[in-house]
């Protein structure tokens, strides 16, 4: 590792090729043991130039955050725990012996470290961390960062045990000493109207560590409110008040319009910790409720309209929702005249559009749409406003509708009178109209409670029709027609469908002529509005069908305007053109070539240049789709439309696509057996078996990403084409892909799958054999389980139970080894399913039902001292609650991840590998009667709950 610095110098060179040499170099070196420690010698070192020190840090991050996880991607350096153990030493001492340029990178580091190995494997970090409490600024910040991204995923876990344990522990380190440097800190408040004795930097630095401050505080008293901190309530209390009052107007001078400071962020935290105190904490809260709302309140009405101050205002508004919503605190609302107040201060002035929206609508047109209709607005002034309108009604909404239908009135009356010019009057309406409107929401749902005070029938036909049927799209304010497509949208479950197929729907689908308008971000208010209509039901059938909507002309219209330049940015028109294609009926089909070919021409253009994640997602989808809908119509094969583009992607190894280019032929695999079983001889998947070579191939199984495509391809080719799988040559490789799958802690869920898709051939030939799957499992199982190996190993057991039959599973498993059906059964399946919570869905729960009824029933004389406990364990997963997620239908409403490495192609599906016909109740009766016929005796073993249960069950 000699010439390692050299490395690191040519990593960041101008040269790309020198880059890439030097990569590889570095991926070389990372094998050999030692290479982080080598690392943090060449950051420590003065001698090297900064740019190369640099390089190390974050060759070093890079290094940790690749190999320190074992449930992550695969590691190229596998670390043991003396090499891990020092690094553990190492970063912590360089991370505060190090300059601020290098202790960044270093501090990310820890931090992956930490979130991995604390506290089990090393139970001393806070207690190290926190005795850098009492140095200077910069060690503080430095350690400050990393406690509070050790601990702010508290407040997104499930509470456990577990959990509750660690908390106390990280307080037993922390809690005493960030006290006392919060005391420390808040001494130094100046008092009103004077500025404080520190230079701007050491400002910067100040405000920064309160705000670390109370992040961690805030994490820390999420999951209940500790002992330490409700004895040390009122000093932390009494900080946070002047702190919301503080003013420091050299500093904010300073401050960027458009980006909250330090100062500004730590108010809004404050704003956050007042809020889950009064809703979790109250009585503890009480004597300090009165104060907080005061000075909210006038923080409220003295911040003006700037950009950067809305998260604070939002989550101000925030914490005034959550008083109101509390019954203790309904007279302080009741006081004359402050709700007119609150809905003219606060409420209006929050909703109305600024100078600095209608930029970003005009300059930024995708940013807006995203904060309206992505859900990105969360701490906008406008979400906070309307969130705060929906919590006044729950015990003022009289009072407020009362005050609110009067400036409703006023604005409409205004807008009426001259509507080029009081525009923004009318975009109000529509949010205060959907504030009081809707009483509660959700993304997938829309409104799913309204208020009666306001009919919004009514208010449709006679403020929104219009500016969807009739307009000129291309001279009206643009806002004010998306602002009525969101108002369909929001209420698409309540409006009158015979309104909504007007607008949208045969013969002449009003809406359409919006993608043609001048203003394009309308195409995409347009998309988003087509993408939620289409999955409304009306009398449990959808409203947009091919009946009711003209598919044809919208996916004309909607195929020009996703190519008009910048269209790929947002992905909603290529979810409405999905949506559009999986309402053909065969006639449309039958001409479905057209958009087969713009679907490639798609594939094509984003493999050119990268575009948005999700857009490039949905354009697979979208060929999925097609695919399904008009494999058998179109002339001259759909295959040969496609695999051009799919080879394209194979032969390149295009690391992005690959994974999508393999489902696809899987569905192609799928739908090609379909067309031969209904007796289309052209079709089968004869035609994919040169492709069959690219799945054996190492190369592919390298990347993490690759796997889950190639284990859904392998699965179609086994369903599809079993014999060719299985023929000598084939079956060999297919068996190797399993053993280094099933090795791999990164890719075992994939050898699952695959051991799953064969589990039917099991033992056909003398290469696939139930035992030659099962060793390597038992291998793994003993030597080195993960929790997640262990549900999926569970699940595959007692799926292998059922579907070969219990008497079969046990003989192989007492051929492995004598009395190893018993090992399994109590050591494995029972002592598993007590501990843990596997069945995380409803196709888990009936998999293990099924698979530990069948061994009650098949292998009694096996199990027979274990009998009470499989049945119970059975019974007890029986009534477990789970999601049924699995029943959802994928062609109706797609939903997408675009952060996942692998996105699995969700209209790709095949048969579930147990019938979903069978009675799990049912059929946990019958195979404990049928023990029962060979041992009539255990049913003695039996508690009387269970036994009651049973004949419920049999029922």
């Amino acid at each position: 590792m000699e010439n390692l610095p050299a490395i690191l110098e040519a990593s960041i060179s101008p040269n790309s090729q020198i880059i890439k040499q030097a990569e590889q170099q570095l991926d070389e070196l990372s094998k050999s043991p030692g290479f982080a420690q080598v690392l943090l010698q060449v950051i420590s070192q003065e001698s090297v130039s900064k740019d190369i020190r640099v390089s190390a840090a974050v060759a070093f991050k890079n290094f940790i955050r690749k190999n320190w996880n074992p449930e992550g991607q695969l590691a190229v350096a596998p670390l043991d725990n003396g090499e891990r153990n020092q690094i553990r030493e190492l970063v912590i001492t360089a991370m505060f012996q190090m300059e601020e340029l290098y202790r960044r990178q270093l501090t990310q580091s820890l931090c992956i470290i930490g979130n991995q190995d604390f506290p089990r494997q090393w139970p001393s970090l806070m207690q190290l961390l926190a005795r850098h409490l009492d140095g200077d600024f910069s060690h503080i910040l430095a350690t400050l960062t990393a406690i509070e991204q050790l601990v702010h995923r508290y407040r997104n876990e499930r509470r456990t045990d577990d959990l509750i344990r660690e908390i106390i522990l990280v307080l037993q380190s922390v809690a005493q000493p960030i006290t006392d440097l919060f005391n420390r800190l808040i001494a130094m408040v100046p008092p009103e109207g004077q500025e404080i004795g520190l230079s701007l930097d050491e400002q910067n630095q100040w405000l920064e560590i309160l705000l670390l401050l109370s992040k961690i505080y805030y994490s820390l008293i999420w999951q209940d409110l500790p002992e330490f901190f409700e004895d040390h309530l009122e000093e932390w209390m009494s900080g946070y008040l002047k702190l919301l009052s503080l003013k420091l107007p050299n500093y904010e001078s300073r401050s960027d319009d458009t980006e909250p400071n330090h100062l500004d962020n730590i108010k809004r935290v404050i704003c956050d910790i007042a809020k889950l105190y009064s809703q979790r904490f109250e009585e503890e809260f009480m004597p300090y409720i009165m104060k907080f709302i005061e000075i909210v309140w006038n923080l409220l009405v003295q911040t003006d309209h700037r950009v950067r101050f809305d998260s604070l205002v939002n989550a101000a508004l925030g914490y005034l929702s959550a008083v109101c919503e509390r019954e203790r605190y309904v007279q302080i609302f009741r006081e004359p005249g402050v709700l007119e107040q609150i809905c003219q201060a606060v409420v209006i002035k929050n909703l109305t559009l600024r100078n600095e929206d209608l930029e970003q609508f005009q300059d930024e047109p995708f940013d807006y749409l995203k904060r309206d209709i992505e859900g990105l607005d969360l701490e906008t002034r406008r979400r906070g406003a309307v969130d705060f309108v929906r919590a006044l009604t729950k015990f003022f909404e009289a009072d407020v509708f009362k005050v609110l239908s009067q400036a409703i009135t006023q604005y409409l009356n205004e807008f009426q009178s001259n509507p080029s010019e009081n525009w923004i009057k009318k975009d109000v309406v529509y949010f205060l109209v959907s504030a009081l409107a809707s009483k509660s929401t959700t993304a997938r749902q829309g409104a799913t409670a309204v208020s009666s005070l306001i009919n919004i029938h009514d208010f449709y036909n006679n403020f929104v029709r219009s500016e969807l049927l009739e307009v000129d799209e291309n001279n009206y304010p643009p806002i004010l027609i998306a602002d009525a497509l969101n108002f369909v949208v929001l209420f698409r479950n309540q409006l009158d469908p015979q309104v909504i197929i007007e607008a949208f729907g045969r013969p002449n689908a009003p809406v359409r002529r919006i993608l043609t308008s001048n203003n394009s971000i309308l195409h995409h208010f347009l998309g988003y509005a087509i993408d939620k209509l289409a999955t409304v039901r009306k009398n449990n059938e959808l409203l947009f069908n091919s009946q009711t909507i003209p598919a044809s002309e919208y996916m004309e219209s909607l195929m020009a305007a996703i190519q008009k330049p910048d269209s790929q940015k947002s992905h909603y028109l290529i979810k409405a053109f999905m949506r559009c294609l999986s309402v053909m009926d065969q006639k449309q089909a039958e001409k479905a070539d057209v958009y087969v070919d713009f679907l490639v021409q798609l594939i094509q253009a984003v493999i050119k240049e990268s575009q948005n994640p999700i857009f490039t997602h949905l354009v697979f989808e979208s060929l999925c789709v097609v695919i399904k809908k008009s494999f058998p119509y179109i002339q001259q094969g759909i295959s040969e439309r496609i695999m051009p583009i799919i080879e394209q992607i194979i032969s390149a190894d295009l690391a992005d696509f690959v994974p999508y280019a393999l489902q696809i032929v899987a569905l192609l695999l799928y739908q090609s057996e379909t067309e031969k079983r209904l007796g289309r001889q052209d079709y089968g998947a004869e035609k994919y078996e040169s492709f069959f070579p690219h799945l054996v191939k190492g190369n592919f199984w390298q990347r993490v990403a690759n796997a889950p495509a190639l284990t859904t391809i392998f699965e179609a080719f086994i369903k599809t084409a079993p014999d060719f799988v299985l023929k000598p040559g084939n079956v060999e490789g297919v068996m190797g892909c399993y053993q280094s799958l099933i090795s791999s802690r990164a890719l075992e869920e994939s050898g699952f799958r695959l051991a799953t898709a064969l589990i039917n051939h099991y033992d056909s030939n003398q290469i696939l054999t139930t035992r030659g799957i099962l060793l390597p499992m038992l291998n793994r199982y003993q030597a080195n389980k993960t929790p997640r190996f262990t549900r999926i190993f569970v699940l595959f057991l007692t799926r292998l139970a059922y579907l070969k039959g219990a008497e079969k599973f046990a003989h192989v498993m007492n051929e492995i080894q004598p009395g190893m059906i018993h090992m399994v059964a109590d050591k494995v399946l029972l002592k598993e399913l007590r501990e843990n919570h596997l069945a995380q869905n409803f196709e888990d729960k009936r998999h293990i039902v099924l698979g530990l009824a069948s061994i009650v029933g098949d292998a009694y004389d096996q199990i027979k001292q274990i009998f009470p406990g499989l049945v119970d364990t059975a019974v007890s997963v029986v009534e477990s609650t789970t999601t049924s997620g699995i029943f959802e239908k994928v062609d109706e409403e797609v939903e997408t991840e675009a952060a996942d490495v692998y996105c699995k192609l969700t209209n790709i599906q095949s048969d579930p590998i147990i019938p979903r016909d069978v009675n799990i109740r049912q059929y946990l009766a019958q195979m404990v009667q049928k023990a029962l016929t060979q041992d009539p005796a255990a049913i003695s073993c039996l508690p009387e709950k269970i036994k009651n249960t049973l004949q419920q069950y049999a029922m």
